[in-house]
This record gives structure tokens, C-alpha cells and sequence, in this order.
């Protein structure tokens, strides 16, 4: 995983969180179409490296425990910090919100400031890790999950979504831990079942993509099947991200090992933070300029931003090794 990971994996990363940055900064809707596979790839990605990170602690005492405590601090800790700053930073400019708005931001809903909410769907993944090393070279594992999609969408259609709990737990717990699954398995499931979980999710996209035109009588944009993530942006999802890892695996580029693309892969979570940071910052101070220019500046500054912020941490953490928790905000 390792070699791996240093050949493909941080490259497939730094397009996600590109796209992303894409979709943040309202570019056009057809690259809002296309970009749409990048929240179901870094899931699976993040279940691939998952599944590596796990490996170290089976057979340890309190193993599934240690896993679970040390992805919550990676997560947790960075962005409830970087909360905690952005929202001191809106009260002292005079934007103060209701205190559910801030409950709710915390917990990392959709809901209130939004962006955070897929670090709910990572720390969700991450409790499934343990679980599918125990099931998931199974049969049944496999028949079990594709009834209990069944049900969440036939749940979806019955309008179960509208209860808040629901919503914002099983809703996405359930399709995106079936992407988890996905990325989980993948090493051990060959290049046929590879191709037909690909190209069944293509089919399934594109009879749904000409329904919905048929029945609308307009292109819909997948980001309508997005909160929760249904069928429609799921398989699309599944495909492009089927396709580009079997792309990747097959052909080895040198740009893979790119300083920049390992920088932005590994510092992902940081990058992301700072950009909600700079959006806000360029709405205000540059509110009618285009959404390439956007892009450009928000993200350079991100990935500014966050190496400065390393060599801090680095150049504290050698001085005074007692400071040591600060590498969780790298």
C-alpha cells in the first residue's frame, strides 16, 4: 500500500480535493457534472489507506479502540480547532449567529457553516474499517449490503429523510459505507468483478440521467441526488472512480510524485479548512470577479497557508518537544 500509495493514491487525492475547490468556487455546470465522483472517491481512497492504517493494530489489545481514538483526533481536533477560530473571527467582525447554528456546525451536519459535514462521513467510514475486516471477504457480506441499499433508498422515497436524526446518521452512514466497502475490498476482488462493478454503475447512470431528463425535460445536474447521496450521483461516482484507479494502476507517470500533488494528498485536511476560511475572505473583498480567478487565489492560498502553518508546528514541535499534540494540525 505504501508503494501504492506514493504511485497513485496521493495523485487520485489531489484531484478530489481540486474538484472540490472546483465546485465551491460555482464554476459552470458542466464542470460541476463532471467533478461530481470526487466526495465518492476520496471515501473509497480513504477506506484503501483505511484498510492499511487498520492492519497495524489487529490482533493488539483494544486495537479496533486505538484506531478509532487516533482517526477521531486526526479529525476532530483540527477541525473543531479551525471552528473555533473561524467563528471567533466572525464574532469579532460583527457576524454572530444563533447558538444552534454553531451546535450544529460542530457536529458536523450539513446544515450551518456545510462544508464540514464530510468529515462526519470519514469519521463514519473510518467506525466501518474494523467491521469490514471481520465480514467483508464474504457472500453474504456482499448480499447484505446491496438489500440494506435497497432499503435506504426505498426508505429515501417514502420521505423517512425528513426526520434530522435519520438524515444526518444513517442516510449517509448507509451509502457511503457502501463506497467504504468498495474501496475496502478492492485489492482482493479481480479485474472481472472490478469491470462489472464499473460498468454496471455506468448503466445504472445513464438510464437514470435519461429518465430524469425524460421526465424533468432538463439536463439534471447530479448534485440534485447528492443530500443524501442516492442512486443517480453514487453510481456515477462509482464508475469515474473504478475507472481512474484502474487507469492509475496500469500506468505509471512520473508527475504522480509530484512535491506539489504528495503536498496537497497529505495535507488534505488542512488545505480543505483554509479554503472555507478564503472563500468567505474573497466573497467579501472580491465579490464580482470570475470563478477561475476564485479558484486560482483560494486555493494557493490554502496550500500557502498550510505550509507556513507546518513549519510552525515543525520548528515548535523542535524546540519544545512537550508540544508534540501540535502535529495533529498538520
Amino acid at each position: 500500500m505504501e508503494s501504492s500509495r506514493k504511485t497513485y493514491i496521493d495523485f487520485l487525492k489531489f484531484i478530489c480535493i481540486t474538484c472540490i475547490m472546483l465546485a465551491h468556487v460555482e464554476s459552470p455546470d458542466c464542470i460541476k457534472m463532471i467533478r461530481s465522483f470526487d466526495v465518492p472517491m476520496m471515501v473509497m481512497l480513504s477506506s484503501m489507506l483505511g484498510r492499511y492504517s487498520y492492519s497495524k493494530y489487529i490482533g493488539k489489545k483494544n486495537g479496533i479502540i486505538i484506531y478509532w481514538k487516533i482517526r477521531a483526533k486526526r479529525l476532530l481536533i483540527p477541525t473543531w480547532s479551525f471552528l473555533v477560530i473561524y467563528f471567533i473571527l466572525q464574532i469579532i467582525f460583527g457576524k454572530i449567529r444563533p447558538i444552534q447554528y454553531y451546535i450544529a456546525s460542530f457536529a458536523l451536519t450539513r446544515l450551518a457553516i456545510g462544508y464540514v459535514w464530510i468529515i462526519r462521513i470519514y469519521l463514519l467510514s473510518s467506525l466501518l474499517i474494523p467491521l469490514f475486516e471481520k465480514t467483508s471477504k464474504t457472500k453474504k457480506t456482499a448480499f447484505f449490503i446491496v438489500v440494506l441499499y435497497v432499503l435506504y433508498e426505498l426508505a429515501y422515497h417514502f420521505g423517512l429523510d425528513s426526520n434530522a436524526f435519520l438524515d444526518n446518521t444513517v442516510f449517509y452512514i448507509i451509502p457511503y459505507g457502501v463506497i467504504s466497502y468498495f474501496g475496502y475490498i478492492y485489492s482482493d476482488i479481480g479485474q472481472k468483478c472490478k469491470t462489472i462493478i464499473k460498468y454496471s454503475s455506468l448503466v445504472i447512470f445513464a438510464i437514470i440521467f435519461v429518465l430524469l431528463k425524460n421526465v424533468t425535460g432538463s439536463f439534471q445536474l447530479l448534485e440534485v441526488a447528492k443530500y443524501p447521496p442516492r442512486l443517480y450521483y453514487l453510481s456515477y461516482g462509482v464508475y469515474v472512480s473504478f475507472l481512474l484507479i484502474g487507469i492509475c494502476e496500469r500506468r505509471q507517470f512520473n508527475f504522480f510524485s509530484n512535491k506539489l500533488i504528495v503536498f496537497v494528498s497529505k495535507h488534505s485536511l488542512p488545505i480543505y479548512l483554509y479554503h472555507i476560511l478564503y472563500l468567505n475572505l474573497y466573497s467579501r473583498v472580491l465579490p464580482e470577479t470570475e470563478w477561475f480567478l476564485e479558484f486560482v487565489v483560494v486555493y494557493s492560498m490554502s496550500i500557502i497557508t498550510t505550509y507556513i502553518s507546518n513549519c510552525i508546528i515543525d520548528y515548535v514541535v523542535a524546540k519544545c518537544p512537550k508540544y508534540d499534540f501540535l502535529k495533529y494540525f498538520k
